[in-house]
Order: structure tokens, then sequence, then C-alpha cells
């Protein structure tokens, strides 16, 4: 990490000065609304979002189902799982190619 490398080659006063200068820390209450505001934007520019819920906690779940739009663009997956996502939403992306 970048903090790191400054710290140990300039000293801990000057990699703590670029980490406040170049980073925000934000609550849930202030992000969520940021993703949505993408969602839709990205929705507006007809952007296709796939959303996994990969092992995601229960509080995620509704902003990642929303942001997909399409429940069929909505994935919940835990351990391997995973693999036949990425299998449909590859398989979703080529039929997409293939009709437009």
């Amino acid at each position: 990490m970048i903090y790191y490398l400054l710290r140990d080659t300039f000293g801990t006063t000057k990699a703590q000065e670029w980490w406040d200068k170049s980073t925000t820390e934000l609550q849930g209450y202030q992000k969520d609304p940021r993703v949505y505001s993408l969602c839709a934007q990205a929705e507006a520019e007809e952007v296709l979002i796939f959303s996994i819920a990969y092992e995601a906690p229960e509080s995620v779940k509704p902003m990642l189902k929303t942001c997909a739009v399409d429940d069929g663009r909505y994935y919940e997956a835990t351990g391997t799982k995973i693999q036949g996502v990425f299998d449909s939403i590859s398989a979703t992306i080529q039929n997409l190619r293939l009709t437009q």
C-alpha cells in the first residue's frame, strides 16, 4: 500500500499527511444514496448492471437487487457456487451480442 511505502521512505508524518488529503471515510448512510444515484445514472445511459451478492449481508442485498434493475441480472451465491453465476452472466452477455 502507498501509505506504507511513504512511511518507510519519508516517515509517519508525511505518510499520514498524504492519507488525510487523499482519503475520505463515509458511513453507510452516506454511501448508499451515492450507489443508488450511480445505478440510476448507469440505467439512464442504458448500461446493463449485473449484481452479485456473494456471501453478502442481508442489509446489502436490496441495494444490489435494485441496482441490477432486472431480477435476471441479480444473483446470490456462496462458496463455489459463484462459478455458476459467472457462467450465467457470460451466457447472457453472449446472447445480447447475438441479438443486438
